[in-house]
């Protein structure tokens, strides 16, 4: 999985709906299939360390329904 670099990588997506990812926080639980709008990108100013900061990304197989 790609490290998260603290933007929504499909931010400027103009091609439709965006790709579904899955999403790895730092704690490590993985939430599949997700839409990156959802998500908080940048972590938390006040929680530099909490455990829901999403630590990497990835293209998820499953399709939007």
């Amino acid at each position: 999985m790609p490290r998260n670099e603290g933007l929504d990588p499909f931010y400027d997506y103009e091609d439709g709906t965006p790709p579904l990812v899955d999403i790895q926080f730092r704690n490590g639980r993985v939430v599949r299939a997700t839409e990156t709008k959802k998500w908080r990108w940048t972590p938390w100013p006040e929680h530099p360390d909490w455990d829901f900061d999403i630590a990497s990304w990835q293209l998820s197989g499953s399709k939007a329904s």
